[in-house]
């Protein structure tokens, strides 16, 4: 276990330094080759937390790296304040959150190979973010990744399910107001050419003041799927 408080690092300017605490556990094996770091956990400031396990197999030939990541939550307050150096200014809160997301990659002779991302929930809660151009308001989102797949670099598979609400989302002249969308998305093959797509999303007010036109307001609503090969250009609309 690990405690570190009133925490100060500097480079030139003074860099942000949450408190921290947490613990974890770990042993090497050399025959066959394994590190395991089988359960580690970090709070930073006390509200924001991060837990997983990883596993590094080969580690000086061919390394194989397993990781899980079991539960993170983070403040977008926090966030900001640590990154408030290197950001516009912005404002906020909510919680942003991930768990049971599985992730194995292979490194055959050091040179990356492939990536596979597998079972990840994200999800945001009562997000609320302000800015000079941007304003929105108690979104809650989750995005589900069933899996995702990278060979050399390229993405070769996206499996995913979004679902997002919000109140308000203002930017400039245009407002949207009891916004709902879904999304599910598949895509596969050179460049994610062949996609199976559907969506559905329902905004209870679009609003945009022009100066021509004054105010104009209308709820608008949409649905639909599409399915093909976008390279081939046989894509076809089945419903909207």
């Amino acid at each position: 276990d690990f405690n570190l408080q009133q925490n100060q690092i500097k480079l030139g300017d003074t860099l942000p330094s949450p408190d921290l605490k947490g613990n974890l556990s770990a042993h090497v094996r050399l025959q066959p080759e394994l590190i395991n770091l089988s359960a580690f956990s970090l709070t930073l400031d006390n509200k924001n937390e991060i837990q997983f396990s990883t596993k590094v197999k080969n580690f000086s030939t061919n390394p194989k790296v397993e990781l899980n990541f079991k539960k993170a939550s983070f403040q977008l307050t926090d966030i900001l304040r640590w990154g408030a150096k290197w950001i516009p200014p912005l404002s906020g809160s909510g919680t942003l959150k991930g768990e049971n997301l599985s992730i194995i990659a292979l490194f055959p002779k050091f040179n990356p190979d492939s990536v596979s991302l597998r079972d990840g929930l994200l999800t945001t809660e009562n997000l609320t973010l302000n800015s000079k151009d941007i304003h929105i308001e108690k979104m809650n989102s989750s995005l589900q990744v069933n899996e995702i797949t990278l060979k050399n670099g390229k993405p070769e598979k996206v499996s995913a399910d979004l679902k997002m609400q919000l109140t308000k989302a203002q930017a400039q002249e245009a407002k949207i107001q009891n916004w709902k969308h879904t999304l599910k998305l598949n895509a596969s093959g050179s460049n994610l050419s062949q996609v199976k797509v559907s969506f559905n999303t329902n905004m209870g007010s679009v609003q945009y003041d022009h100066p021509a036109t004054n105010q104009i307001r209308l709820p608008f609503q949409a649905e639909g799927s599409l399915n093909g090969n976008w390279e081939r250009g046989n894509i076809e609309l089945q419903k909207i």
